[in-house]
Formats: structure tokens, sequence, C-alpha cells
């Protein structure tokens, strides 16, 4: 993410006069996303932020759930002469992609304005011995508005409690199934 599309939750701003970013900085920074049940910490006048994680970090992995080597958590992986990136839309700063809205220009318009795009630029650069910017081409952009296909699947956790709890006697621990499941482990 440039830096002068940041979100910050930190306790600052990061468009307060002294952190605005150039315009045209070619400097990423990280999205950092507060976790849901996460408080500050505020204990015999110590203050510690909130828990955060870098939302922008991606994982490497086989996204393809019929792979012996499945991620579900992974967002790119790269062989002979492909890449394939998972992102989602919130981090290229679209509010509603079914109908290629994207925040507008925070340079131009204080507070949160919207614009249509119809096509987006990407560029692919590695970490060579020379920094340099990646070429960027442009991606034609289609809206879908209400006519949306999609299929459901069911991840192996279903199936592995569906299995426990048609099973289940009463002396079972619910935690050591749930954590068979999470390792992976079909003992159940």
């Amino acid at each position: 993410m440039r830096s002068n599309y940041s979100e910050n939750v930190y306790e600052y701003n990061a468009y307060l006069k002294d952190n605005i970013p150039s315009k045209d900085s070619p400097r990423f920074t990280n999205i950092d996303m507060i976790l849901q049940t996460a408080t500050p910490l505020i204990y015999n006048n110590l203050q510690a932020p909130a828990e955060t994680f870098e939302t922008g970090k991606l994982t490497y992995g086989n996204a393809n759930p019929s792979s012996k080597d499945f991620n579900s958590l992974a967002d790119f992986m790269a062989g002979d002469g492909f890449v394939e990136i998972k992102l989602p839309w919130q981090l290229l700063n679209f509010s509603d992609p079914s109908l290629m809205t994207i925040h507008d220009d925070y340079y131009e318009h204080y507070g949160i304005e919207y614009i249509e795009v119809s096509e987006i630029w990407a560029g692919l650069s590695s970490n060579g011995s020379e920094p340099r910017r990646a070429e960027l081409k442009p991606f034609k952009l289609k809206k879908w508005e209400n006519t949306v296909t999609y299929h459901e699947r069911l991840k192996s956790s279903y199936y592995a409690l569906q299995k426990y709890w048609r099973n289940q006697d009463e002396d079972r621990d619910i935690s050591l199934c749930l954590s068979r499941c999470m390792s992976g482990d079909d003992r159940i």
C-alpha cells in the first residue's frame, strides 16, 4: 500500500501535518489492523496499544484445496512462468468492488470520497541487487453488481466436527477434538 493511502490504527493520525507523505511517494507502508477482541492495556499508569496484525503481509503457499500441500491461508504462489496472487479488495482501497468504486485521492478530498474506475495498474518487481520501480501495466475491470456467481466449499474441519458430534460420548473432551481438527489430525 502506498504510504499516502495508509490507514493507521495506532495512537497517531498518519495525516497530521508532520506525517503527510509525498503525493508521489514510491514508499509502501504496512497496514496494521487491530484485533477484534483486543483492547488497549492500561494497568498502574502503564499503557500498551492493542494488539495488531499486518493485513498486507502475504503468505506463500498453495491455495488449491485439492492439493496435498494446500494452505487455506495462502495469498500467493509463484512457479515456472507464473505468479498467482489473491488480495482482499480493501487492500487496494476499493470501497465497493461490485461497482468498481475506490477511495478517491486523499490529497484532493479531505475525508473519504468515492470514484468509479475501469482499470487498475499493477506490476511486479523483485528484491534484486538494485531497488527499482516496478513497471506498471493496466488491467481492465468489470463491475458485477448483483450478478455474482459462486460456489460453496466446506472446509475439512466441518467433516471432522460432524464426525465427532455424530459419535460423541459425554466423556469426550471437545477441546481435544478441536485441537486435533486444527492440527489436521483425523483421529476423532
